[in-house]
């Protein structure tokens, strides 16, 4: 019997051996990873913080914004905020189109696709692209 509760007890062990690589799953929000960056724009979208929304993106050529050019773009991103609206992310894919260039797919809430091209900048990663998924 107390060899059955041993078995028992480690079948049921809380990943007693793990397998495979060494990953946690949790994504960090922050411009260390591409899809950190995603993570961290949706977040500031969501606490409707379109200024530092705005300070995530920049140019396909990968140059920053000006200031004035962040300013015009803040309306859109409070739109965009709108759009998305507290929507939870369903699904993620990351492609890998360069070394410093990343195309993050994102689902919301089974329903709603965005497709985020990002580009590595001076050690952090911006957004450059932000498109939607019409299907």
């Amino acid at each position: 019997m107390k060899y059955m509760f041993l078995l028992l007890l480690l079948i049921a062990g809380c990943e007693l051996i793990r397998i495979g690589p060494n990953s946690s799953g949790v994504i960090i929000l922050s411009r260390e990873t591409s899809i950190g960056s995603v993570y961290l724009f949706k977040a500031e979208l969501d606490s409707n913080n379109s200024h530092a929304a705005v300070q995530i993106l920049a140019k396909s050529d990968g140059t920053k914004y000006l200031a004035r050019e962040r300013y015009e773009m803040q309306s859109e991103m409070e739109r965009l905020g709108r759009i998305l609206a507290n929507r939870t992310i369903s699904l993620y894919r990351t492609d890998t189109l360069q070394n410093d260039s990343h195309r993050i797919i994102l689902e919301f809430d089974y329903l709603k696709t965005y497709i985020f091209t990002t580009k590595k900048i001076d050690n952090q990663w911006y957004i450059v692209d932000i498109q939607n998924d019409k299907q």
